[in-house]
């Protein structure tokens, strides 16, 4: 790493079809995962959408047989 320069990396978690209570369980049982990693956390940002009107720009996030 370059003196005076730093990494940040960030992380998206989707979750379709599941109730309230279950996805923010999904979203503190990853923060629990990345914290016994030592992976620091700098921000946390939770979103709860109860309607997708265009779910299609989702398409092949969860389905990918190979990481990105």
């Amino acid at each position: 790493m370059y003196q005076g320069f730093f990494e940040a990396r960030f992380v998206t978690k989707r979750i379709y079809k599941v109730e309230k209570k279950e996805a923010f369980q999904a979203f503190d049982n990853l923060n629990q995962e990345l914290e016994k990693q030592n992976v620091k956390i700098n921000k946390k940002i939770v979103e709860y959408c109860v309607f997708d009107s265009n779910e299609s720009i989702d398409d092949n996030w969860l389905t990918l047989n190979e990481p990105c």
